[in-house]
């Protein structure tokens, strides 16, 4: 089972972009972002079972079975510096892997992107009624905006799509970091300014377990920004890989030690 797809590759690549999607989504929200990127950077792509591509394997039900899926495969691309990037539910699947690569002993990562998503302190608004069933992910879904009339209403496609989203919802609704983790990494923190779900002051807690440098953005749109405003969200993404990368090298192009 492969759940990093390398998308871009680069020669001689200085760093690698891991990305981490939305509940129910697919490696197709990254789709183009290899032709938008500088060449020197790699991009590696998280699809877990039950999304996209994988859509018949039975999806993964807890945090931590994610989580030791994903350490299973890391030794293969912990060699070169990363950023990691998630938006709403990959985002705290990104947080609780960076926790997890750390109590490993790996290197962390240089920088960490969390778009749409309440910071990980924080108890979803869905925690009081978890687990959520069939009818209250529906509900959600609407709520979110986003997924067409003609998907939710689709009679043989969502029989195939709800185990996942059970999946997904019922992660995102019981999560919040009891352990309230720290970490120096870099953090960039990107917010839809007409995200009904995620609010500005939700999102900016994440501070709260970053002790280091935060960069806040805002684009004016819903929740679903990272496809809809795809260009505005890479045109921040381009600025934090400079960020990245001119911590990593000094001023005479030399690069620090790890």
């Amino acid at each position: 089972m492969t759940i990093f797809h390398k998308i871009k590759s680069s020669s001689e690549p200085t760093i690698r972009l891991i990305c981490f999607g939305y509940a129910g989504g697919s490696i197709q929200t990254f789709n183009g972002w290899q032709n938008s990127l500088p060449d020197h950077v790699e991009l590696l792509l998280v699809q877990l079972p039950g999304h996209g591509m994988q859509i018949l394997q039975p999806p993964l039900n807890s945090m931590q079975e994610i989580i030791e899926s994903l350490l299973i495969q890391t030794p293969n691309y912990m060699e070169l510096p990363y950023i990691l990037l998630g938006h709403s539910l990959g985002a705290k699947i990104g947080f609780e892997y960076m926790k997890a690569l750390k109590k490993a002993s790996y290197r962390m990562p240089s920088y960490f992107v969390a778009s749409g998503c309440s910071a990980p302190r924080l108890k979803s608004e869905m925690f009081s009624i978890s687990p959520l069933d069939e009818k209250q992910v529906m509900h959600e879904l609407k709520k979110l905006g986003g997924t067409p009339d003609e998907i939710l209403e689709n009679i043989e496609l969502m029989p195939l799509l709800m185990p996942t989203l059970l999946a997904d919802f019922n992660i995102a609704a019981s999560y919040h970091d009891k352990e309230k983790f720290t970490v120096t990494t870099p953090l960039c923190l990107i917010a839809g300014g007409r995200d009904q779900r995620v609010d500005s002051d939700k999102l900016y807690l994440w501070k709260e377990s970053f002790v280091g440098e935060t960069y806040f953005n805002k684009i004016d749109d819903d929740h679903f920004f990272i496809e809809s405003s795809r260009d505005c969200y890479l045109r921040i993404l381009t600025v934090t890989i400079k960020h990245a990368l001119s911590n990593l090298y000094d001023i005479k192009g030399e690069k620090h030690c790890f």
